[in-house]
């Protein structure tokens, strides 16, 4: 069973690609998105693999990952219920 099946989407927001993927030992979920002119990247993680670790763990995960570029922004998000997003690489259009 997936474990990223029920991953809650924006209806506003367009999903471009999702990839299943393991950092340090994790599942983790890779998501390309655009939403109201903005396209990032999110990792998502299963809420209880990083309940101990706070954002600045969470970015070094991602960048363990390879995924964000050098001088990235990056946004948290642990109130989504199951899962933890680290959001990255965001561009305006």
């Amino acid at each position: 069973m997936d474990p990223f099946a029920n991953l809650p989407i924006d209806p506003d927001t367009r999903i471009i690609a999702n990839q299943s993927i393991e950092v340090e030992g994790r599942p983790a979920r890779v998501q390309v998105w655009v939403w109201d002119g903005i396209s990032a990247m999110s990792l998502i993680f299963l809420a209880e693999d990083v309940a101990g670790l706070d954002d600045d763990q969470l970015r070094g995960l991602a960048i363990a990952s390879g995924l964000p570029e050098a001088a990235s922004q990056f946004t948290f998000s642990r109130d989504s219920g199951d899962y933890c997003f680290v959001n990255f690489n965001f561009s305006y259009e």
